[in-house]
């Protein structure tokens, strides 16, 4: 076999792998929305499961291989696809948060609970066309202010 294609496998078999861990995370955090008969491929085109899927999958290759190859895996993935447009942008920007998240996030499960946060809090996107509503890094967990006060009194300093 071609060592390129053997390359492009072996990437594609991880990123599986990866998609079925954050499958498996979901199911277990939110058993109620994600039973084990329901077929999760099926879902997340261009929503908070898309969103999840791009940023844990990212993440988790930051994880094993660094963030650099991290970005090439995502970067070959959408030119794959021919993604264009909000789309895309949605696709490397949820990309790019995982593997920010996946910094500090030593395991996959913290990996997984920090894009939980992270869609929650609007730091995802979750639709085409739409913008994050916290565009920084993770806000201090010790605060009592919402991450948008956070930001402010940051910037003030």
């Amino acid at each position: 076999m071609n060592m390129q294609l053997s390359v492009i496998q072996t990437l594609e078999d991880e990123k599986k792998k990866f998609t079925q861990e954050g499958d498996a995370y979901l199911r277990k955090r939110y058993p109620t929305l994600f039973p084990a008969e329901k077929n999760l491929s099926n879902f997340g085109h261009n929503d908070a499961i898309d969103a999840f899927r791009h940023a844990y999958v990212s993440g988790r290759f930051a994880q094993e291989y660094g963030p650099n190859s991290s970005f090439l895996m995502g970067a070959y993935h959408e030119r794959a696809h021919l993604n264009e447009g909000p789309e895309r942008h949605m696709d490397f920007w949820n990309n790019a948060k995982g593997i920010e998240y996946a910094q500090t996030a030593k395991t996959p499960e913290a990996l997984a609970d920090r894009i939980d946060k992270g869609i929650k809090r609007g730091e995802l996107i979750t639709a085409p066309g739409q913008t994050p509503t916290v565009q920084t890094s993770y806000p201090d967990e010790s605060s009592t202010q919402p991450p948008q006060q956070q930001n402010k009194a940051r910037l003030r300093r």
